[in-house]
């Protein structure tokens, strides 16, 4: 993953700097499902409308992950994503629930 978000922020030297914050905000995600044995998740990245968005959504029955974070919403994992992130939340889709992190960017695309 560190790869594919090195390969996505080349080149983009205004929010090069927030590599560090998702690869943090990656690993936290991935360790909630891991640590709630979800087994169906899956990772995205989008940019736009003045921000940079990491979602995770947690395709397994019981959405695990997703109640793991929420459940533990003012515990460690939610700490480090608050102290690096804009906002965060977790919403239920068709697919299951998505937790995703928002990174805001002033209009130059660096960081609020």
């Amino acid at each position: 993953m560190q790869q594919h978000l090195r390969w996505a922020f080349a080149g983009r030297g205004a929010v090069q700097h927030l590599f560090d914050d998702l690869v943090l905000c990656v690993s936290e995600l991935v360790t909630t499902a891991v640590e709630a044995r979800s087994s169906a998740i899956e990772l995205t990245l989008d940019s736009g409308a003045g921000m940079i968005r990491l979602a995770m959504l947690d395709r397994s029955p019981t959405g695990a992950a997703a109640e793991r974070i929420r459940r533990d919403g003012t515990g460690h994992r939610a700490r480090i994503i608050e102290a690096v992130a804009s906002r965060w939340g977790v919403d239920p889709t068709p697919q299951g629930e998505e937790i995703w992190i928002e990174f805001a960017l002033d209009v130059a695309g660096s960081p609020r």
